[in-house]
């Protein structure tokens, strides 16, 4: 797959997860927390009304590790990390036992790590016999992602921490999104954003992704309005000219478990999943066929080859508008937008979780359309025009004007009109078939080409999901047969054409 970006895009650029490098072979695994009961000292906070560089908490609850362990050799204290699927016990919560090869243990996160040592104790004899790195999904401690493959080692003597031993933790929000135009009111739009930091110790402070939007559910009769705000309700009180404060007053239950705890996703119990995590561990599809396709037998340049209805894997609109912070950034996109989602990493940290990029065609006052994406960039979350056409987005600059992340609420898009996935041959010569192909609403043709390398047999082999197209030269040397390997029905996943004779080698 060919991607154009400008030279001067190189340094940062995002790409849809399948595009990088494959990653070594790994298993999911996450860190499960315990929340702890609720402490005054950290449940009040404030919601600045202007934009601030560094934005006070909300409110803020305690949690610890799950469980943890002990080296014997130097005391190190190890965090308890579960094998995802998480098991669970009769009652539901997660299984913090189990099967030995379901349990590892990981060292404390280095400064400027990105990754932790993780060990395993297979049979079961007090001693750590196996280690395997921990690959983090962001830099953050608690965002253990994947276990690299077992590898013996000398075996390590263990015993179980006690609760004093274990290292404390703070989940809960903090106000985000206030612009020098669109400032936080007490009777307006308020965002947050998960927050998870150490409880001591020096750390650097994450952004979140400020995609969340308060709900209001009831004004009390002091004045104050509640809020819920993800797994918080909290009082906010006008307060002063610069600041609402803030007071929880119902959080997590104390004895709680949480797991997959970053700021970049909302605080999820330990047995559960949040849809991000689908979406950027490839179990979701670019697109899904919504029918059986339409495949030619034999075809000459110019002609259709395969034409199939579909939609996009992950899809939505806005819940608010999105509305641009300079006066030169002219594209306003109002609630109701469709949009469409591609999980895309960092060509800077490939080996990171990547993230759901969100895109939708934009028609420019030139009248092209192009899609344009948030894309995050330095903390914050940039407009960017992709460099493709409006609904195949594969790859990005993130350099752009800047914005508030987009509010999406998943579920179907409208577009006008059903999308298309079509194929036509446009070019032949002894070394390469050209194909054209678009992914468009019915009726529009937005192509592009690539050319497609002929295997020895001469045979061109196209790629879609997991249907192969293979095209091959009939007697007159113009017409071109077509053959189709493997079946595509309503719900089958597919990608974009890629050209196999490629891949193989």
């Amino acid at each position: 797959m060919h991607i154009k970006l400008p030279a001067a895009a190189l340094g940062c650029v995002m790409l849809a997860s399948g595009a990088l490098a494959a990653e070594p072979v790994t298993v999911e695994a996450t860190i499960p927390i315990e929340i702890l009961a609720v402490d005054p000292a950290i449940a009040t906070g404030g919601i600045p009304l202007q934009r601030t560089w560094s934005a006070p908490r909300i409110a803020m609850q305690p949690a610890r590790p799950a469980r943890g362990a002990v080296l014997e050799k130097n005391g190190d204290v190890l965090t308890l990390a579960l094998l995802i699927p998480v098991q669970k016990s009769a009652d539901g919560r997660a299984r913090l036992d189990g099967p030995a090869d379901r349990i590892a243990w990981c060292a404390p996160l280095r400064f400027m790590a990105n990754a932790l040592n993780c060990y395993q104790d297979l049979d079961s004899d007090g001693k750590f016999e196996t280690t395997r790195l921990g690959l983090l999904g962001t830099d953050e401690a608690l965002a253990l992602s994947r276990l690299q493959e077992p590898k013996p080692i000398e075996p390590l003597a263990y015993r179980a921490a006690n609760d004093a031993e274990l290292p404390r933790f703070q989940v809960g929000y903090r106000a985000c999104g206030a612009t020098v135009d669109q400032p936080h009111s007490f009777d307006g739009e308020l965002r947050f954003a998960t927050v998870v930091r150490r409880a001591e110790g020096v750390q650097w402070p994450k952004s979140g992704r400020c995609d969340s939007i308060a709900r209001l559910i009831e004004t009390t009769p002091d004045g104050a309005k509640r809020f819920e705000m993800g797994r918080f309700k909290v009082d906010v009180r006008e307060s002063t000219e610069q600041e609402l404060s803030t007071r929880l007053v119902e959080g997590i239950a104390p004895g709680t478990l949480l797991a997959h705890v970053r700021t970049s996703w909302p605080l999820t119990d330990a047995t559960e999943r949040p849809a991000e995590a689908e979406a950027v561990t490839g179990n979701t599809s670019f697109l899904v066929a919504l029918g059986k396709p339409a495949i030619a037998t034999r075809a000459k340049a110019g002609d259709e080859i395969f034409s199939v209805e579909v939609r996009h894997g992950l899809s939505g609109t806005l819940e608010v508008d999105s509305e641009p912070r300079l006066k030169r950034d002219k594209i306003r996109l109002p609630a109701g937008t469709p949009v469409y989602g591609i999980a895309m990493r960092s060509n800077l940290t490939p080996l990171q979780d990547a993230e759901v990029i969100w895109c939708t065609p934009f028609q420019r006052p030139d009248g092209k359309q192009r899609a344009h994406c948030f894309a995050p960039y330095l903390g914050g979350t940039s407009l960017v025009e992709a460099y493709s056409t409006p609904y195949a987005v594969r790859g990005i600059d993130p350099q752009g004007r800047g914005r508030n992340p987009p509010v999406v609420a998943r579920g179907p898009a409208d577009f006008g009109a059903p999308l298309v996935l079509s194929l036509k041959i446009t070019e032949v010569d002894q070394k390469s078939v050209s194909i054209a192909w678009s992914l468009a609403p019915r009726g529009q043709w937005l192509p592009s080409e690539w050319g497609f390398r002929r295997a020895r047999n001469q045979n061109a082999l196209i790629l879609i999901g997991e249907l192969l197209l293979k095209i091959g030269p009939v007697d007159d040397g113009q017409t071109f047969a077509v053959t189709a390997v493997g079946e595509v029905d309503a719900g089958t996943a597919l990608d974009l054409p890629a050209d196999a004779v490629r891949l193989l080698r």
